[in-house]
């Protein structure tokens, strides 16, 4: 009898650590769209940094609120979906390493084919 309770815990904990803890939940942002979103706030928060930086009378988190909530709302996402997601992502390092690296990698693409275009003349 005690063999065989030893089996079954032995079997129970090889289960429970072969399960895959890094599945995505259906009702969480997939990793690819997750890291184009981060991307695009990453963008937002520039472009309220440098275009709203000049006007003292802005309050640069109230824009920067309007601006994130303009993106979810061009992917169709509410901030609800979106704020459980990432902290989903951050609960599990792997996965967000992966949509992180993701972003990044998109970043530097864009900064290669940014800096790389020949200047034009002026004259």
């Amino acid at each position: 009898m005690k063999r065989i309770s030893c089996l079954i815990l032995l079997g129970s904990v090889l289960f429970v650590a072969c399960t895959n803890t890094n599945k995505i939940p259906s009702d969480v942002i997939p990793p690819e769209v997750m890291s184009d979103v981060l991307f695009d706030l990453s963008l937002a928060e520039g472009f309220v940094e440098n275009f709203h930086s000049k006007d003292s009378s802005w309050v640069k988190d109230s824009i920067l609120i309007i601006e994130v909530d303009k993106l979810l709302a061009i992917r169709k996402l509410t901030q609800e979906q979106f704020r459980a997601s990432y902290d989903f992502y951050k609960l599990h390092p792997p996965l967000f390493k992966r949509v992180i690296d993701t972003a990044y990698d998109r970043s530097q693409r864009n900064r290669s084919k940014t800096f790389s275009r020949p200047v034009p003349a002026v004259e």
